[in-house]
This record gives C-alpha cells, structure tokens and sequence, in this order.
C-alpha cells in the first residue's frame, strides 16, 4: 500500500480536517515473513522486542523468529495458549512482561484480541508497535483504539496505531476459511455502519467525511468483487481482502473516530460477545458477529428505506426494562445511555430529514445480499448457524443498539412512533 500516495492524495480535504497517518511500513505481499527482521530494521524499530503470540499465531509464522533473530533483534516473549478475548488480564500481562523485560517495542504477531491488548499496552507503556497479521479476519489492524472488556463489558479506548504493519499474503490464503470469512463479515458492517454516520451528521451535525468514507467504500467493493469470484484460497483475495481491512482501520486514524468503520452492527456484535462471556461459552471471532449482525440490520434498514413519513414522539427509556436485559452488565451498560444521546437531535429534525435519512438506509445493500456473500466466502450467516439462539438474536436486534452510547438509526428508532416487525428478522435469522 502506497501510505504517502494515499495521504497526499487526502491534503486539502473538503471537510476541513488534515488528515494524517502515523505509519512507517505497510507491506502486504508473500514471504513478508521471512523478511519481519529486515523490515523493522529498516523501519528503525528498536532492537529490544517483546514479541506477543499465541501457540496458533506463532505456528502460522515460519522463519519469523529466526528473521527477527538474523536482524539482530534481542527477542522477548509473550505467549498465550489460545487467547480469544481481550480483557485486562491480557493488557496487563503483556504491560508487566513490558516492564520486566525492559522491552523497547512490542511486536503483535497474529490479529484481533492479541493486537487489541497489543496496542493498549503499547499507547499505555508509550513503546513503538508493530504487527505481524497472521489471518484477514478483522478491520482493526490500523486502528488508534483497542476494545477492552473489562468486568465482563466490552469498552473501547484510546491506544496505539501501529508503525509498522506486515501481512504476508501466503500465509493470510492459507489461514483457515473462517477467519477469513470473519474479515469479509467484517468490511460488510461498512455498509450499516456509513449509514448510521450518515444519519447522525443529518441530524446532530456530527463530523463526516465523504472523501474517507468513499475510499472506504470503494475498498470493501473491491474485497467483496472478489469474494464474488469464490477465489477464496488465492493470494490475490487475501491481498485484497487484507488491504481492505488496513484501509478500514487507517480511516478511523484519518478521522479520529471510529465511525468509518463501526455502527449499530457492531454494538449488537458487542452486545452478543458480552452475554456469551456471561455464560461462561466460548466466543465467535468478532467479525463473524457483525457480519451476521450487518444482515440483520440490513434488513430493518432496507425495510426503513420503503417507508414513506414518520412521526416523532418523545420516549423515556425504561431502566428496569434495560436492567434486566442487561443483567449484570447494567451498571456499566447504563453509562451509555443516560443522558440519552437521542437528547443531542432537536425535536422534529428526523422528520425534516426523513428523504435524506432514506437514501442513506436505501444504499444498504439486502440482508440476502449480505448473507449470501458470507456464505460463498465460506462464512456462517445466520444466528442459527452461529448457534446464537432465538432468545439472543430477539433480545441483540431489540437491545443491542444500548450497548454503546452513540447515535445510530437503530437508537434514532425510539424516536419514533414507526415500530419494526422484529420478530421478522428473528425469523430470519433462523435459517
């Protein structure tokens, strides 16, 4: 990826924002293994290494060790057996490894939880950061935040961008089919998630940036171009797929916010992660979730698009109701949503822009569209398949949107007097 090309290409933007990226390296090509030690070499990384990995990321990453070893790199490590979370007990042993060590950098080799720790723990110990992608299976490579689960809720924070982010093409074609299915799941949730940033610029006059959300755009189309192909073994779908995710990731650092890349389908995908850790079952890979959370949404998007007027009513939210959704969770699930943030949209505006709001929700592509893609990709695309059960995906498509305070079209629903036929996307979801 041309990183100097795409920032020049970004200078003088129309929305006013300078838009700028941190990145020293991005090198998406095969056998960019074996060259991890030359790379950060020439990316003047420091020489003392906390490498971070678990026995499957480490196994998926032949001759890395010895590259890094080749450079002159003085190689510490971090190992976990099979880390599927990232929650505070991982951020906090890879900041004491930090400090025992006396680690100078951290390398993240692998994708999702192990990069999130990764970057918190990197941004938290003020250390250079580096990735090595071991599968395309998720959008945050590039991001400058980390989701943490602490106490059992899933918060996001500030951390660190990484300078350096490798992705060695043969190994990303041989990662398992459902990793990469996960990344294809999760470029889709662009399309919820640029609707719901739409709306809320519509509405509240929040930023927006159509330059960074079309190139956002034109990336997940050309990902998803080639998953049509069903070529999803080839080096060339990895490489795509994986440029599209980075590209993803980056335009949450160009704008400084994540609504590029997360709306309302990622706060049922959050909601769902959330309840699965309650009940002690093992998780699904995140962008599993919010691809079968984007068909979902896409549904009552799609639907909310055909509908001609609306009418505003002011709601109070019912606590008692949320608190026994929630369970547990509610103390912290409540800091999302009182004060409302239906509280920032005067009264009346969603009816001014009622025709604006419907052709944002009108350029969603169908359910069926979404859940067809992940299944050639090779993807499951139902809660049935994902063995999320009815009662979740009712209560996720009815209570997910509470799970992050931030304005969505799923949160402008209590606005209205128009309610959807939920239990038609339950159904749905069955299959």
């Amino acid at each position: 990826m041309d990183m100097a090309n795409l920032t020049r290409q970004l200078a003088g933007c129309a929305c006013g924002k300078e838009h700028t990226a941190s990145f020293r390296t991005v090198a998406v090509a095969s056998g960019v293994t074996g060259q991890t030690g030359s790379l950060l070499s020439e990316a003047l990384f420091p020489k003392r290494l906390l490498v971070v990995y678990d026995k499957n990321t480490l196994a998926a990453s032949p001759g890395l060790i010895d590259s890094l070893s080749e450079a002159g790199f003085s190689i510490l490590h971090t190992d976990f057996e099979d880390l599927q979370i990232a929650d505070e007990f991982g951020a906090n042993r890879v900041l004491e490894d930090v400090k025992r060590h006396g680690a100078e950098g951290i390398l993240s080799v692998g994708t999702g939880s192990l990069n999130d720790i990764c970057r918190y723990a990197a941004a938290k110990s003020n250390l250079p950061f580096a990735i090595l992608a071991t599968a395309p299976s998720m959008d945050g490579f590039a991001s400058s935040m980390a989701p943490i689960t602490i106490n059992g809720f899933k918060r996001t924070f500030p951390a660190k961008t990484p300078e350096v982010i490798l992705a060695d093409t043969a190994v990303l074609a041989k990662s398992p089919c459902e990793l990469k299915a996960a990344g294809l799941g999760d470029l889709l949730g662009k399309y919820t998630a640029h609707a719901d940033w739409v709306i809320a610029s519509l509405l509240t006059g929040e930023y927006y940036c159509e330059t960074v959300a079309g190139l956002t755009r034109d990336a997940v189309d050309r990902a998803v171009a080639l998953a049509s192909r069903g070529d999803t073994e080839s080096e060339d779908y990895a490489a795509g797929l994986m440029e599209a995710l980075i590209l993803s990731g980056l335009a949450m650092q160009l704008c400084g916010c994540t609504r590029p890349a997360s709306g309302a389908e990622h706060h049922l995908a959050h909601f769902w992660e959330m309840k699965f850790q309650l009940a002690g079952r093992k998780q699904l890979f995140h962008g599993k979730k919010v691809g079968i959370a984007t068909g979902m949404l896409a549904d009552v998007y799609n639907d909310l698009a055909d509908v001609p007027d609306v009418t505003e009513v002011q709601r109070e939210l019912d606590e008692n109701e949320l608190s026994a959704v929630f369970g547990s969770l509610w103390p912290e699930a409540r800091k999302e949503s009182f004060p409302n943030p239906l509280e920032e949209i005067p009264f009346g505006r969603v009816e001014e822009k009622w025709p604006e709001i419907k052709a944002a929700l009108a350029k969603v592509p169908s359910g069926k569209t979404v859940r067809k893609l992940l299944t050639e990709a090779g993807g499951e695309a139902t809660c049935a398949q994902a063995g999320i059960g009815v009662d979740l995906a009712r209560q996720g498509i009815r209570y997910g949107r509470y799970a992050r305070f931030r304005i969505t079209m799923m949160r402008v629903l209590d606005r209205l007097t128009f309610i959807p036929d939920y239990e038609k996307y339950v159904a749905e979801q069955g299959k």
